[in-house]
Formats: structure tokens, sequence, C-alpha cells
């Protein structure tokens, strides 16, 4: 399910068969259920040899709107990576299907597109490359910023990139050419979108690849081994521009998972076995333990005091809703053998996906 930015409309990819699925809408009070994508429209969409269907994969709502952009792919019974067919822009309200301005498309290696806030500008992801244009496809700037290609196994790691909340920038964090190297390093930078060159503003000593922004892009958390391939891990937390880095704390297979949303709290782990029940951390205290019931898998943000989390009790999965520092209330069990669900933080509806 995705939430559109008002909360007033929620998008599904329903099944219709094992390989062909639609893409539908329905109002947040459960009315106007509609179609949006048909099995025949993403048939249209492209022909891939030996290719059992075509699907999406849902990008973002265009903030301010109830259009949805997405990219087609084709699904094959074999191993390997497939290009993309391109990106489509599909109007919730009016049902117009559109292809999104050609002249976005990422090359045949590329990751995809990122519409800035004011839906003005998009940024073109590559393996290698960030490039800018304007969304109506025009004023195209390629190679903005170039990065080194990590390969990853059977992926690509692709660095964090992220729009200012006013578009007028975008945030960066890069990697050295081997994050597994004894002096890897992480730089951020700062790219103008006006035309102005890209500005690079600190550069750290940790692991690369497993970084992490804040939500009010200040702050940074990464964590570094205190020797080459050792297990004990420093977590540092560092602002953007570089202008102070502390570590906070010294572990054994310390992991960072996520920023709350007021970007002066964070959750992490560590420790021994499969169960390592998650800290709350503060940028200037010590870490307590999240919640009353423990949880291994990571939370949804309600505001920046509660959050939802999904704990197990004797083979039982449970939503519950906690409290920083303070103890759980339970919301409901999940049905079926699988516990995920979707949360809008803005109009605070939650849905389940058995």
């Amino acid at each position: 399910m995705f939430f559109s930015d008002d909360g007033q409309v929620i998008a599904l990819v329903r099944g219709i068969d094992n390989s062909h699925v639609e893409l539908w809408a329905v109002n947040r009070d459960g009315s106007d259920l509609r179609r949006l994508v048909s099995v025949a429209d993403f048939d249209a969409m492209g022909s891939y040899p030996g290719a059992l269907a075509n699907v999406p994969a849902v990008s973002h709502w265009i903030s301010g709107t109830h259009t949805l952009i997405f990219v087609a792919y084709p699904v094959i019974d074999a191993i390997g990576d497939v290009e993309p067919y391109g990106q489509w822009a599909v109007d919730a309200d009016t049902l117009k299907l559109q292809p999104w301005s050609a002249s976005t498309q990422p090359p045949a290696d590329g990751i995809g597109g990122m519409v800035s806030p004011d839906g003005r500008q998009i940024a073109i992801v590559t393996d290698t490359t960030l490039s800018l244009v304007n969304a109506d496809g025009t004023n195209r700037r390629d190679d903005v910023l170039t990065f080194p290609l990590i390969g990853l196994g059977h992926y690509t790691w692709i660095p964090p990139i992220v729009w200012s909340p006013d578009s007028k920038f975008i945030r960066a964090i890069i990697s050295s050419g081997d994050p597994f190297a004894e002096n890897a390093t992480l730089t951020t930078w700062l790219i103008p979108t006006d035309g102005s060159p890209p500005q690079q503003l600190a550069t750290f000593s940790g692991f690369p690849i497993d970084v992490y922004l804040s939500p009010n892009q200040q702050y940074i958390a990464f964590w570094k081994p205190i020797k080459y391939r050792s297990n004990v891990r420093e977590l540092h937390l560092a602002k953007f521009d570089g202008s102070s880095e502390v570590v906070y704390y010294t572990a054994y297979v310390l992991e960072f998972k996520g920023w709350a949303p007021d970007s002066t709290h964070f959750v992490f782990w560590y420790g021994y076995g499969e169960t390592k029940p998650l800290q709350l951390g503060h940028i200037c205290q010590a870490f307590v333990p999240l919640t009353d019931m423990p949880t291994d898998r990571g939370v949804s943000w309600v505001d920046s005091t509660r959050f939802l989390y999904v704990s197990v009790k004797e083979q039982t999965r449970e939503l519950r809703l906690g409290r920083t520092g303070g103890f759980s209330i339970l919301i409901g069990e999940f049905n079926g053998d699988s516990a995920t669900y979707e949360y809008n933080r803005d109009n605070a509806a939650v849905g389940q996906t058995d």
C-alpha cells in the first residue's frame, strides 16, 4: 500500500494470477475502489523475450497531487537483472495514464528518477552518476556528480541521495572506491540545483555503505570497526557539514537501525545471538531500552515519542504502540504467517498486508 501525500488516496497492487498484477487505488475511507492500470496496460508497456508478465515498482506520489509515478518491469523465470521499460504517471482522480517524459528516463543501466518536493526537477540516479532535468524534460544536466561503482553480489549499492525540503539542494553521501578496505571513507556532498558546482563538505573514516542521514538532514550516523576486520564497532554521530563528530558507543556487532522524526533520537542494537533488543539513543544523552516488549525488527514512528512495531509473543505476532522510555500497548494480532504493515504518520492510518 502506498499513501498519497495528503493521506486521502491509497494505491495498491492486486494479484490477478500467479504472474499478472494490476494497480488499483481506493480512498482512505474505503470508498471509490478503482483500477488505475490493467494487465492489458502493463502488457502494452513493453515486450521482453520470455517475460511472464509486466509488473510495477511504485516510485512515489508527486507532492500536492494524486499522481502516482511507477516503473514497469518484465518478470522472467531466470536470475539476473532486467532493464525496466520506463516510468509512467497515472492520475488516481482522472485515471489518466501516460509515460513519464522520455527525456527523464535513466540510461540502460539506470536506477530511476527522484522528483523534487516541488515537482519541478528530477534527479536521475544510476549506479555511478547523478544527473538533473526539469520535470518537462528540458534543461538536462548529465553527470552533475559521479561516484565509484560499488558491486555487492547480485546488486549495486546506490549512495544516499536526498532532496532538501525546499528543492534547492540535493544531499549525497559517497563511498570511497572500496568500502571494505582498511582506509574506507565516506564523503558528504551538497549539490545546488541552480547550476552551481557541487560542494564537497566533509570526509569521515568508517564503513561507508551503512550510513544514515537524519530527517532534518543535519546529522549522519555510521559505524567503524575499532580495528581492521574487527566485529567490535564504534557508533559515530556527526554533523553533515563535518563541523563535529563523536563516538557514541562501542559494542560487538553494533548496528544503527534508524532515526526518530525529531532527528535527535535514534534506534540501534548490538550483541550476540539472533535476538538483540532495540536501544533508544539520543545525540546528547545515554541510551535506554526502546520498549518493554522487545523486538528485533524495525519500528514505524508515529511522532517523536510514539512508534509502532511488531513483537512476537509465544508464536503470536502482535502490533504494538510503544512510547520512548515507557510501556507499550497492544493494537492487535496479525493473521497469517507473516506480519507486515504500512503506516502513514501524517494521517495515523495503519494497514496490514498478509
